[in-house]
């Protein structure tokens, strides 16, 4: 048999009369460098009939080197905080409307209050959302 290719742990041979492909674990196969051979723990009889217990024409290479290269550091930056700030001026010097002072808008001035429906003041502009 003839060595064909190697994939994903299995050996492709080709009978050397008929031409039909054969394949087989590579972990039942033991390889033979120095007359770069494959040899199979048992003869293996194809459909034409052809006896073989070797496969021959394999291409060794020498054991390749793992080269381990060191990955680059992650180019994202760690996520600020999320500060609220003004929708009208971008400012980030805003306070919270507090209970008390929405309490006392809504006793004075009932559901037209301002501070009633809104929840955060801006101190640069004025601005209440």
């Amino acid at each position: 048999m003839n060595y064909i290719k190697e994939e994903d742990n299995w050996i492709f041979a080709e009978c050397s009369e008929c031409n039909m492909i054969m394949k087989f674990r590579k972990n039942e196969l033991s390889l033979d460098k120095s007359k770069k051979t494959y040899t199979l723990k048992e003869p293996v009889e194809c459909f034409c009939g052809e006896m073989s217990g070797v496969i021959t024409d394999v291409p060794v290479t020498e054991e390749n080197k793992t080269v381990v290269y060191a990955a680059p550091a992650p180019s994202y930056t760690a996520p600020t905080k999320n500060v609220p700030h003004c929708p009208t001026c971008g400012s980030a010097n805003i306070t919270k409307i507090s209970l008390g002072a929405k309490a006392v808008g809504g006793a004075m001035f009932g559901i037209f209050s301002s501070n009633i429906r809104n929840s955060y003041k801006c101190n640069n502009c004025g601005y209440k959302w």
